[in-house]
Order: C-alpha cells, then sequence, then structure tokens
C-alpha cells in the first residue's frame, strides 16, 4: 500500500498546471471490487448497482437489461469519446 506521501510526491506536478500522467504506485488488490461516487441518489441506486456487480463477477444472470446494463457501465465514457474522436 502506498502513504499518502508517496501520492503527493508522484503526483507533485499537478500543482504546477502540468498535464495529469497515471502512475501506478500499487499493484491491484485481488479480489478487490469497490463501488462508489453515487452521490445523493445512492440511496436509492447503490443497492442496484451492488447486485449488477455481484451478478457480473459471479457469471449470474444480470438484475437489468443489457440496455440498462451498458448504461451503467464504467467504460461509457470512454466509448463515447471514442464515438466523438475525442480519444
Amino acid at each position: 500500500w502506498a502513504e499518502q506521501s508517496d501520492y503527493v510526491n508522484a503526483f507533485a506536478n499537478l500543482r504546477l498546471g502540468k498535464r495529469y500522467q497515471y502512475q501506478a504506485l500499487t499493484k491491484p488488490q485481488q479480489g478487490l471490487h469497490v463501488l462508489t461516487g453515487f452521490g445523493a441518489r445512492g440511496l436509492c441506486s447503490a443497492p442496484l448497482c451492488a447486485e449488477h456487480l455481484i451478478a457480473c463477477l459471479n457469471n449470474e444472470p444480470r438484475p437489468f437489461s443489457e440496455r440498462v446494463s451498458q448504461a451503467i457501465h464504467p467504460a461509457r465514457f470512454i466509448v463515447r469519446d471514442l464515438i466523438r474522436n475525442k480519444i
């Protein structure tokens, strides 16, 4: 695990207005899955998304339709930017 000071040092150039460049300071933790960023609507959507994540991890039928699954997919913004030729 990296300490906060490791991150502060690694990304110090951001304070100088430099562009963000990802640097992996630690290896991903095997078997660790995080579901965050729901904001004010999390009370309603987090339990449903948790069920969806568990179904994906266990290769079970999804609780949502394919259309909804695509709408909440983490890579949806990358796909959108690829379609718009932004990346």
